[in-house]
């Protein structure tokens, strides 16, 4: 059987389904993308016969725009071999379509994340002893405690320390290395090397975040008043920081990541979600996110240098 996965390239929940995946599944394809190109890549199969290469198609932690839904549900084939699995609420109104199953709370009322989601899709779907482990169902849960901010009310700092792992390896080391973790273990541990790693990081963390507490810009956007920061680099737990620390100034803070995208995170009871759409995104009420003009780095160069360049 071959299986393609389309997930999010961004965190930890976008690189789970990929890993879950190749615990399952012998013969796996994973495209990783931001949410601004989900549809051209989804089209972009469709459009040049790539779908008949694959048996199933995930796509995880991505919602699609109603165009390629329709699409997608008004042929027999593709609404039969596309499976979407999403947890934004911003994506709740994709359910109508037979293919997509997106859960924020699920009905114990527990927040959901795709890793989750995809696990128990597979759980319910596929008799595999890996998925059994009890290594497997613990780091699942950390991802979803960590995406969904969730470790912060329960106090799981395994999650975090998952989550900061993330960041240290990157995601095809991350891949990688608990692809064959998950394997070769049947309980989850951090080993010594990892503590130690572990350590410094969240000293690095403390010390980017209170510089990034300095630079924070106060904008009017929409009518709120918005704390805008440039930063690159541990955008969850930066924005929930700056959330806490500016909760008496700030209606949200926004973290533009020039490289990629821009967050959202609440600081007072805001919609986000309404935020976030103007500038072409989605996301939770209280985490959004929307992508970059495409032309943003060009403007810059010009802004920079006056435009006096060829």
């Amino acid at each position: 059987m071959k299986i393609l996965i389309i997930s999010h390239i961004s965190d930890s929940d976008g690189i789970t389904p990929v890993i879950l995946s190749k615990l399952v599944f012998d013969n796996v394809t994973s495209i990783l993308v931001e949410v601004d190109s989900v549809n051209d890549e989804v089209l972009k199969l469709i459009n040049n016969n790539e779908i008949d290469n694959y048996d199933i198609i995930y796509i995880t932690d991505l919602g699609l725009n109603e165009e390629v839904s329709t699409l997608i549900e008004n042929d027999n084939i593709l609404r039969k071999k596309i499976i979407l699995l999403d947890h934004h609420i911003s994506n709740i109104a994709s359910n109508k379509y037979s293919f997509s199953t997106v859960v924020d709370i699920d009905q114990k009322g527990k927040k959901q994340s795709a890793a989750s989601l995809y696990y128990e899709y597979l759980l319910k779907n596929y008799n595999n002893d890996c998925l059994q482990k009890e290594s497997v169902c613990y780091f699942v849960n950390l991802v979803r405690e960590y995406d969904t901010w969730e470790w912060f009310k329960t106090n799981n700092m395994d999650a975090k320390k998952l989550g900061n792992l993330f960041d240290l390896y990157g995601r095809s080391y991350f891949e990688e290395h608990y692809l064959s973790f998950l394997k070769n273990n049947d309980t989850f541990s951090f080993d010594d090397k990892e503590l130690f790693l572990l350590e410094i990081e969240q000293k690095t963390i403390q010390t980017y975040i209170e510089e990034k507490k300095e630079c924070v810009i106060p904008m009017s956007i929409l009518g709120y008043n918005a704390g805008v920061v440039f930063a690159s680099k541990y955008r969850s737990e930066l924005g929930n920081a700056l959330a806490r620390h500016f909760e008496e100034q700030y209606d949200f803070i926004i973290i533009i990541n020039i490289e990629r995208s821009i967050s959202y995170r609440g600081v007072k009871n805001i919609d986000l979600n309404e935020i976030a759409k103007v500038f072409g995104g989605h996301g939770h009420v209280n985490a959004c996110g929307s992508p970059l003009p495409k032309t943003i780095h060009k403007e810059i160069i010009e802004l920079l240098f006056n435009k006096n360049i060829n």
